[in-house]
């Protein structure tokens, strides 16, 4: 398949993780089984404005940590040097693909002169 051969090579694996939901859920399904020789700029648009028609696939209700486990998960996460990561993560939002390429500065105030 081209995906597997030549697309996977070309993306990191969270986004390859993405692309396969998007074929199996949306392509896959409704242009998937049809020959190459007979898919036309019609067959393309009928699928891109059924798409667009459907909306979003249905949302997945958003999972939060409990009030109650939070101070207990950074009080570990702190343990196990890892509190700045989670803290951000839990405090910003910031999609759990995103956390890894972020870039840590460490300045003292000895060495920057203040």
């Amino acid at each position: 398949m081209w995906f597997e051969n030549v697309e996977t090579v070309k993306v990191r694996p969270f986004s390859h993780q993405s692309y396969r939901g998007y074929i199996d859920n949306h392509t896959a399904p409704n242009i998937g089984n049809l020959p190459i020789e007979e898919l036309t700029t019609m067959e393309l648009q009928k699928f891109y404005r059924k798409l667009l028609s459907n909306g979003r696939v249905e949302r997945k209700k958003m999972q939060t940590v409990p009030a109650e486990q939070l101070q207990p998960f950074l009080g570990e996460a702190r343990n196990t040097g890892v509190y700045e990561m989670y803290y951000i993560e839990l405090s910003t939002g910031l999609r759990r693909g995103k956390l890894p390429g972020l870039k840590w500065s460490i300045r003292s105030s000895a060495s920057s002169g203040k």
